[in-house]
């Protein structure tokens, strides 16, 4: 009676599973949920604020209107009008600035796009291992009640009853644990795509371990194309430029222009009128104390810089170790897999079923061996994407799929 209830429990789920209206879930439109993640809100936003307020500096540092008398009496008889200049070198420096800053927060912006499709091309791939799991132990559990079923009718030994009883209750435990957290991935891509526990998604059209190898053989990727190290070289420009303008606006002060007028001075207007130019001689810089403590802090960003791109090289050399590994342990195991599916039980012998069910879960066993190194080289695979700075390059792409499908977005 359990082995009818056992697979009865396999058939309701799977019935169950497609009366709830099973969809076909698109990756491509799941990853391009990413472009409408809520972390790149504070860079459009930051981005949308400088379109629209850049940080130039006026030509004219400051406007003065000087009134007064030459004695004690109540009128007025002196006007000045001082114009004092910016600093060129001021005005010069906050242009580099904000256009240095500009770059900054498209880097910044591209890093949590990156980011964003990174977590969701691991969450599918979390789902396709999980689907194929799935997949695999339901064939276990089915195969071994079958096997169970035959040894009965040929009076198979208590012994060897519970211990197949024993291996398939702990198949089951772990197919059980399977579908918990195949539900839980569906419900964290729901919460993006809008669809959760009745999407299926289709493996046919999946980047195969080929086309993978076959990529990494044929395309050169420089590690400054690395997100990171950009950012970092980026950050160390901006402060380095925030230097200049600090420099600039010390001496901010270079000068100024002076009009006056004079009432009761002559009788004539040129007797009225004068003029004043001053210089500002740069002899002294109260502020450069300031300036070389922030020239120390450079050159201790200078050396984070070298340090991000040691680091980076390392990380990029040891995905390489690993992909190059993985992928030699899927090739081996594809060799043995198909050895093994060249092994036959003659029809014209009676069959062992125990001898049947080792050969089976040895063909199982290789699936999902095989499966687990799938999982390992297409995360790698995405990692070394993203070490590279390729997934939120320009056109997107879904690079899980064979043909490199386009990812356009919903809206």
């Amino acid at each position: 009676m359990m082995h009818y209830l056992i697979l009865l429990l396999i058939g309701m789920y799977a019935i169950t599973y497609q009366a709830h209206g099973q969809m076909t879930f698109s990756i491509e439109g799941y990853l391009a949920t990413a472009l409408e993640d809520q972390a790149l809100e504070r860079y459009q936003a930051q981005k949308q604020f400088l379109s629209d307020n850049n940080y130039k500096s006026p030509w004219l540092n400051r406007v003065e209107l000087r009134v007064g008398s030459e004695d004690a009496n109540a009128s007025l008889n002196e006007y000045r009008l001082r114009l004092s200049p910016t600093n060129p070198a001021e005005i010069k420096a906050n242009k580099i600035y904000y256009n240095q800053h500009l770059e900054s927060l498209t880097t910044k912006h591209q890093i949590v796009l990156n980011e964003a499709l990174k977590n969701r091309y691991l969450m599918v791939i979390d789902l396709i291992d999980l689907t194929q799991q799935e997949k695999y132990l339901s064939e276990r559990i089915q195969l071994e009640e079958k096997i169970l079923q035959n040894n009965a009718q040929q009076g198979m030994e208590l012994k060897d009853i519970i211990v197949f009883q024993s291996n398939q209750t702990k198949h089951l435990l772990q197919y059980e644990e399977i579908k918990t957290q195949s539900l839980v991935t569906r419900y964290y891509i729901g919460l993006d795509y809008g669809i959760s526990d009745t999407l299926t998604i289709d493996t046919d059209h999946l980047i195969t371990v080929a086309q993978i190898k076959d990529y990494l053989t044929s395309t050169a990727l420089a590690d400054h194309q690395n997100l990171a190290i950009i950012e970092a070289e980026q950050e160390l420009a901006l402060n380095q430029q925030m230097l200049k303008i600090d420099k600039a606006e010390a001496r901010s002060n270079i000068g100024y222009i002076q009009g006056n007028i004079d009432t009761e001075r002559g009788t004539d207007i040129n007797d009225h009128l004068g003029f004043q130019v001053g210089i500002r001689l740069p002899i002294v810089n109260p502020d450069k104390p300031k300036l070389n403590r922030d020239r120390v802090k450079l050159i201790d960003e200078a050396a984070k810089v070298e340090a991000t791109k040691s680091l980076v090289q390392n990380e990029s050399k040891l995905n390489t170790l690993q992909l190059d590994a993985w992928i030699a342990q899927y090739e081996m195991l594809r060799q043995r897999q198909a050895l093994a599916q060249k092994i036959q039980v003659n029809a014209n012998i009676a069959v062992d079923w125990t001898e049947l069910s080792k050969l089976k879960n040895y063909h199982l066993d290789l699936d999902m061996e095989l499966a687990q190194l799938e999982k390992k080289i297409r995360i790698a695979f995405i990692e070394y994407l993203d070490q590279k700075g390729l997934l939120a390059n320009s056109p997107l792409i879904n690079y899980l799929s064979r043909d490199f499908q386009p990812i356009i977005n919903r809206n």
